[in-house]
């Protein structure tokens, strides 16, 4: 097999084994970790045990023994390449899988070309998708950062805070009754996981919050995200084991004096307890996209998964943007039924307006006409006197006033309002006025 060598600058080298550990190092570069812990001792590079990751991820406090003194800055290993270990979602299962070619044979750009997985970013521009998933298969958790993102800093201010004035009864179903509210300013994570994994669960999301913000996105107060304009929100929970209830001495003091008391009286009541115990496991479970999560098992932890969680929250703001913009079209098409409707209303009550209108003129021509057919009677009597011819003079003007054809004005009535109803249009007689 054709062997190949690299040169780690010293001091590099350690931060990053110290960083994610001497055999995820060793994957990342396609070193046997045999060959690279070798290397690391000769060079007097301290390496972590066991119990250092162990501590890491319980959340217990750990030191970084310091980088011993050495001749030389740079060391150089001689290795027979390894497979690379670029890991990525696989679309149809969400496992992980590999590349094929070695370190040597394949850059990481190649690798990310290979593994884009375009039938699930394809909704990104080829340079979006580059972006995102060299950043995801740069990030990775490291526990020893205490520049935490601003907004982890301020739920860590408000979750002590919260704690102190409402304190959390041990052993107790965090589930909530999904019919009771929320309390007023009760801090995210509230009832998702232990004070003693908040750190874990801050250096988690301090990574990500930053990948999303250098890549546009931003991060709300309420620890939710913002990425392509979509809300987007990273379930975490702890697990939590169901045991039967272990009685406390309080209780079981309580018990105890029932018994004593129900001998001599009748009116004693039984005291109540839950009957499971819920016991956190230090275990996480992320939900970040659809129905598919991320958790700790016997052989992996989240952290191990943080690349495909910025992946997963980007296909969760793919999922967002669709399932807005189908309400969105819904809501469209209900305003336009809407607007249908209105104008047909509209319309149709423009059209009962303009018959009764057109009924109210008919109505006038009506009576206009019998009264010309009046007059044409009178008229043909003999001899009309003064005041006859007085009187056909008056009712011919009357009747032209309530012909809508002729449309004539009054000098007393005025315009006659012909489209009117009869009741607002007839003349009547006005009541005196009275001075006080």
């Amino acid at each position: 097999m054709n062997k190949t060598s690299m040169t780690f600058h010293r001091d590099a080298l350690y931060q990053e084994i110290w960083d994610i550990s001497l055999s995820k190092v060793a994957k990342k570069y396609g070193i046997s970790p045999g060959k690279l812990k070798t290397a690391c001792i000769k060079a007097n590079i301290p390496l972590p045990t066991n119990s250092y990751w162990g501590k890491l991820q319980a959340g217990k406090p750990v030191q970084r023994p310091p980088l011993p003194d050495y001749p030389e800055e740079e060391i150089s290993i001689e290795f027979s390449p390894q497979k690379c270990s670029v890991i990525l979602i696989k679309p149809a299962d969400q496992k992980v899988i590999p590349t094929n070619k070695t370190a040597s044979e394949e850059s990481l750009p190649e690798a990310i070309d290979k593994y884009a997985f375009a039938d699930r970013l394809s909704f990104l521009s080829e340079d979006e998708r580059k972006q995102l998933l060299k950043t995801a298969l740069s990030l990775h958790v490291n526990a020893r950062v205490h520049n935490l993102h601003p907004v982890l800093q301020a739920h860590k201010v408000a979750f002590s805070e919260w704690a102190k004035q409402h304190p959390r009864a041990k052993y107790v179903n965090w589930n909530r009754d999904p019919y009771r509210r929320k309390p007023e300013n009760e801090p995210p994570l509230w009832e998702s996981v232990t004070e003693s994994m908040l750190s874990r669960v801050y250096h988690i999301l301090d990574p990500i919050y930053k990948a999303v913000e250098h890549l546009g996105g931003s991060v709300n107060d309420d620890l939710s995200m913002i990425i392509r304009n979509e809300h987007v929100v990273l379930k975490i929970t702890e697990k939590l084991n169901q045991t039967p209830h272990a009685l406390t001495k309080d209780e079981i003091k309580q018990v105890e004096r029932y018994e004593r008391e129900k001998k001599s009286s009748l009116y004693v009541y039984e005291p109540r307890f839950r009957k499971y115990d819920y016991i956190p496991t230090g275990k996480l479970r992320i939900s970040a996209y659809g129905k598919s999560f991320f958790r700790d098992t016997g052989n992996s932890v989240v952290e191990e998964q943080i690349g495909n969680i910025l992946v997963s929250l980007y296909l969760q703001s793919e999922d967002e943007r669709i399932e807005r913009e189908k309400r969105e079209e819904e809501q469209r098409k209900i305003e336009e039924e809407k607007r249908r409707k209105e104008l047909q209303r509209q319309k149709y009550n423009n059209e009962v307006d303009l018959l009764q209108e057109l009924t109210n003129k008919a109505s006038d021509y009506e009576a206009a006409c019998k009264i010309r057919a009046f007059i044409a009677a009178v008229e043909e009597k003999p001899d009309p006197d003064k005041n006859t011819l007085e009187w056909i003079r008056w009712a011919k003007a009357k009747a032209d006033w309530l012909d809508p054809s002729v449309g004539m004005a009054d000098p007393i009535f005025g315009l006659r309002n012909h489209g009117a109803n009869q009741e607002k249009k007839d003349p009547v007689k006005k009541s005196p006025y009275y001075y006080w």
